[in-house]
């Protein structure tokens, strides 16, 4: 790749032009911070300030998947654990239960119907895996399912909060990075939104050129609406009044960043005890459940 790259920079075109061929390798914002360096012609400090976003990434990610392991493998062995109870030792009681006669409890006939079911319909669990790998290519790869995802994120309680900053850093940082290249307000706002992958940001970066470039204020085109967090605007405002809108938007940026970190962090560390919690509730209600219908069938019999 770094042959390839070197050969079209010896051919004439940009460097940042010849890293954008190779999108698996070199991001959105990786190719945005070397066109604003070659811009302004400080190409080793975007250098500098990419290699210092891409060390803090790298911690942040090797950090997450450290946090990580004990949560998946708790929610592989609660799956199975749930599984082997449904599918194998609830039928057994079931079985037990019905064939005394006595009325069951309406919680233990609910999950003796349940099993039941599960035992007849279990052709329908086994396609379930392969559905969900369907559906996640499918919101992956195509257009409109990259679409409805970018959307359906945005709204997600505390998930949406983590993705409208992390689409709010990204637009900071890039449009900040071509404003200290020298970059007019407007051509750094269509840079942007060239680099932008995430259909979500890509419209609002859109969006927001339109309406700065019929007149408003950058901090007031993004209010306008609430895809990006508040604390977007606010810093963007102070910038625009200082004169140092460049600087406000990678401070922006790096604030951003620095809250999505601390997001991810809490999220990671709040799935292990909502497992457990999840996992514990439904071996509570199904203990619960069989000794009301056991007390329940010896009350019966005496």
């Amino acid at each position: 790749t770094l042959d390839a790259v070197r050969a079209k920079v010896e051919r004439g075109d940009e460097l940042a032009a010849a890293l954008a061929e190779h999108p698996k390798l070199f991001t959105s914002l990786y190719v945005g911070v070397v066109r604003a360096g070659e811009k302004s012609g400080a190409l080793d400090h975007a250098f500098e300030r990419l290699a210092d976003h891409l060390e803090r990434e790298s911690e942040l990610r090797s950090k997450l998947v450290s946090m990580s392991i004990y949560p998946v493998l708790l929610a592989l062995v609660g799956a199975a654990a749930v599984s082997v109870l449904v599918l194998f030792v609830l039928p057994r009681f079931a079985e037990l239960l019905l064939s005394s006669g006595a009325t069951l409890p309406a919680t233990a006939a609910a999950i003796v119907d349940m099993t039941t079911w599960l035992q007849t319909n279990w052709r329908f669990l086994v396609v379930i895996p392969p559905a969900f790998l369907l559906a996640f290519a499918w919101l992956r790869t195509a257009e409109a399912g990259r679409r409805f995802s970018a959307k359906a994120l945005i709204y997600i309680p505390v998930v949406g909060n983590w993705r409208r900053q992390t689409l709010a850093a990204a637009f900071a940082r890039m449009v900040g990075e071509l404003l200290t290249g020298g970059a007019p307000l407007l051509m750094a706002l269509q840079d942007t939104h060239d680099c932008m992958t995430d259909p979500v940001a890509k419209a609002e970066t859109e969006r927001i050129r339109v309406r700065v470039r019929e007149g408003s204020a950058l901090h007031a085109a993004i209010s306008e609406r609430r895809v990006f967090p508040a604390v977007l605007p606010q810093l963007v405002a102070l910038g625009e009044d200082a004169g140092r809108l460049a600087q406000f938007l990678i401070k922006s940026a790096e604030l951003l960043e620095r809250k999505t970190e601390r997001t991810l962090e809490r999220l990671v560390a709040i799935a292990e005890p909502a497992m457990i919690v999840g996992f514990g509730g439904i071996v509570a209600l199904v203990a619960l459940a069989l000794l009301q219908a056991i007390y329940g069938v010896n009350a019966a019999s005496f």
